[in-house]
């Protein structure tokens, strides 16, 4: 009993709707990695209106997204090296960018505090920990005075 019921009101409200009038200029899809997406250029006609005249179209403009700048995105500064990770007497520090003026390289504990504060010169420097005992700790790397970069270090026994 619903099945014809709902058939028919489908009927009904079909036959009222409206869909696009004209043809769009031009169009396409395209498929990659990321997904498909579809486009078309020119303008959806929703509403005809004829006349004397002529014909008039009227319709929804569908905005571009996009703005093109001239200029290209400063490129992203080098990474620091840290080497090695783990590590019985010295850990090496590389910050990779010349324009550095200074280098602080602090160790810190399992609780966050500072146990070990070197500072640097030069880009490239070594640390000296043989002083630490065995253990995990934090190394944070700072060139004048921005934040460099955080890596993990591990203390090893000495034989």
């Amino acid at each position: 009993m619903r099945a014809p019921i709902i058939a028919g009101l489908l009927c009904l409200i079909a036959g009222d709707s409206e869909a696009q009038q004209e043809a769009a200029a031009s169009g396409g899809e395209a498929t990659g990695p990321g997904g498909t997406v579809s486009w078309t250029i020119g303008q959806v006609a929703d509403l005809r209106a004829d006349g004397t005249g002529g014909t008039a179209l009227e319709g929804v403009q569908q905005p571009f997204d996009g703005l093109p700048t001239g200029t290209a995105p400063p490129p992203p500064a080098p990474s620091p090296l840290v080497w090695p990770t783990l590590a019985r007497q010295a850990v090496h520090v590389d910050l990779r960018d010349p324009a550095v003026r200074s280098v602080r390289v602090q160790v810190l504990d399992a609780l966050g505090r500072v146990v070990l504060e070197h500072r640097a010169r030069q880009v490239c420097t070594t640390v000296p920990i043989d002083g630490l005992a065995a253990g995990r700790y934090l190394l944070r790397l700072t060139g004048n005075g921005r934040p460099a970069g955080t890596f993990d270090l591990i203390k090893t026994h000495d034989p």
